[in-house]
């Protein structure tokens, strides 16, 4: 459970990999830098929180995750960024990375 996406309700072509998504990065693809290296250039990038989850670093290799915080917290969630991908960059991503999940946030634009 590593990072989420939400359709954008956009089309960038009539390809149906290149739909726009939103991407919620979680550890290092919350840099577009860690993107870049993977070839992906986000369209935009905008600061977020994941409410109800927390992040933590235990997966192999040190690599970043959400967990549901079902517990009491002073946070009003995991800040996060999410960046607006096509279709075709999440399944690079996803090739390299855990498999994303649907998670709610709030944007901060």
């Amino acid at each position: 459970m590593s990072q989420g996406l939400i359709p954008a309700g956009g089309r960038a072509e009539e390809d149906p990999q290149d739909e726009l998504l939103w991407y919620v990065g979680v550890g290092s693809m919350m840099n577009t830098v860690g993107l870049r290296a993977r070839g992906i250039v986000p369209k935009k990038s905008l600061p977020c929180v994941i409410p109800g989850y927390r992040r933590v670093f235990g997966i192999e290799g040190g690599m970043a995750t959400l967990l549901k915080d079902d517990g009491p917290s002073s946070q009003p969630g995991c800040h996060s960024v999410v960046h607006l991908i096509k279709r075709r960059d999440l399944r690079v991503l996803e090739s390299r990375e855990p498999p994303s999940i649907k998670v709610d946030v709030v944007i901060n634009s």
